[in-house]
């Protein structure tokens, strides 16, 4: 123990160091609470955006996938095929994201057929099959570039748009995941053991899609507020982890 004086000194340091804590925390949720309620009010279209001219852009319509695009599930393989062959982006790689890019996938031997019918593409969407909790099922993840001789795993299903109509990618980010899409997709999953969702339930989904300028305009907002997210739980990160590292090197 050192002497009361230095403990004290001790005392109020970390303490001052938990309170920037404990407020960096609270800004943070407050800002993840703002950004789902603006994504909320967005898709509910009691916020819209106008055009450069000022005016209102026109209705949204009203689509299902099916009629967007087509499903397909990823490839499933034993433990012995992994470790060599071509790039495989598995459930842990998107679990949790909104978005992926090009990165150290692990490896799996893929045939020349399933090379070709399972592959990504900048676009494609990423479909969580299946969770655990009933929030993890049918969470979206949005492939932003190609992903050349990568397949997928069997515990996804990729939808990939018809060339005709394509939607905007930062758009696709956040339309899977206002709240109005989500309660839908639960009421299609299945609960045994897991909650599941199939192809044929996404396929008979609906979404409200706005023009490509709109689109544009939803997804720069929402992204630019994600980073926003993302740099203040970066904050968070770095200020636990100088509180853990003063204390190892302080009491050791």
């Amino acid at each position: 123990l050192p002497i009361l004086q230095e403990q004290q000194k001790i005392a109020s340091f970390f303490s001052l160091l938990n309170h920037k804590i404990e407020k960096q925390q609270e800004k943070l949720e407050q800002l993840e609470l703002y950004e789902k309620a603006m994504i909320k009010k967005i898709f509910l279209q009691e916020i819209r955006f106008k055009d450069k001219y000022g005016n209102e852009f026109p209705a949204w319509r009203e689509k299902n996938l099916e009629e967007l695009g087509s499903f397909k599930n990823g490839i499933n393989k034993s433990s012995s095929d992994f470790g060599e062959g071509s790039p495989f982006v598995n459930l842990m790689d998107v679990f949790g994201k909104s978005f992926l890019f090009n990165t150290d996938f692990g490896l799996v031997k893929a045939s020349e057929k399933e090379l070709n019918e399972s592959n990504l593409q900048k676009g494609d969407v990423l479909f969580v099959r299946s969770s655990v909790k009933p929030e993890g099922v049918g969470k979206a993840c949005v492939i932003m570039e190609n992903l050349p001789s990568t397949t997928y795993s069997g515990f996804l299903i990729r939808f990939r748009e018809h060339p005709i109509e394509p939607m905007e990618n930062n758009f696709k980010r956040f339309v899977f995941y206002n709240p109005v899409f989500r309660k839908k997709l639960l009421e299609k999953s299945t609960i045994s053991a897991n909650t599941n969702i199939n192809q044929e339930s996404l396929k008979k989904l609906t979404i409200q899609i706005p023009t490509l300028e709109e689109q544009q305009k939803i997804g720069d907002y929402l992204s630019l507020l994600d980073s926003k997210v993302d740099k203040e739980n970066e904050k968070l990160k770095y200020l636990i982890g100088l509180k853990n590292g003063l204390m190892e090197q302080m009491f050791t």
